[in-house]
């Protein structure tokens, strides 16, 4: 049985739900129904992300049909460190008895500017199957496809992938704030433009 309970809270919005969210597991927010716009810097939830150390789920609506077999998509940024965040995607998978797409987005600067995205594509496989291999043998049950792409627009190749998603999983550094401005931050541009619900976990 689900045990829910209520709290009356006093002040400003944001302020309160940071307080609640100490030693809670999850804290859930709306989006703010502007369309592909990311939500305003003084929103609630703007003010939120980045400010608590729990796992933030932003709910948006499907954009489509959600038929069954739909994914859990993770967008992994830096593979090295990115434990925290796999740890909750995978968690989030097993319980949803659903597949995990742990994507990588690969920017196109050095050598695979110089040379082609074929020259360091195996070093960047190889980066990013590490990184997922840990906590797939820990999750046995749930089916991992790894996918990567070489891009800049890192919240672009997210947010296609998310209209096939029953959730997104992204990281965030610890205090980031969302900047409002035209380059933004991936979790920021999803939680505008997202075809399902995103959950922004708390890095370093």
């Amino acid at each position: 049985m689900l045990s829910v309970s209520g709290v009356l809270a006093v002040g400003e919005p944001a302020d309160a739900l940071v307080r609640n969210a100490a030693g809670a597991c999850l804290l859930v927010v709306g989006h703010c129904g502007r369309g592909v716009e990311a939500p305003r810097t003084d929103s609630v939830t703007g003010q939120v992300v980045g400010r608590v150390d729990v796992p933030v789920l932003i709910y948006r609506p499907f954009d489509a049909p959600t038929a069954g077999g739909r994914p859990v998509v993770v967008g992994i940024g830096d593979p090295v460190g990115s434990d925290r965040l796999l740890e909750f995607a995978f968690a989030e998978a097993a319980m949803r008895g659903a597949p995990l797409v742990a994507m990588h987005v690969w920017p196109p600067v050095g050598d695979s500017d110089r040379y082609g995205f074929g020259h360091v594509r195996p070093e960047a496989e190889d980066r990013l199957a590490a990184s997922v291999e840990l906590w797939a043998d820990k999750h046995p049950e749930v089916p991992v496809l790894r996918v990567l792409r070489h891009g800049v627009d890192v919240a672009i190749a997210i947010t296609a992938a998310s209209h096939a998603a029953q959730l997104v999983v992204v990281g965030t550094a610890r205090g980031m704030r969302w900047t409002g401005r035209a380059t933004r931050s991936v979790s920021e541009s999803l939680a505008g433009r997202a075809g399902c619900p995103v959950v922004v976990v708390a890095l370093g």
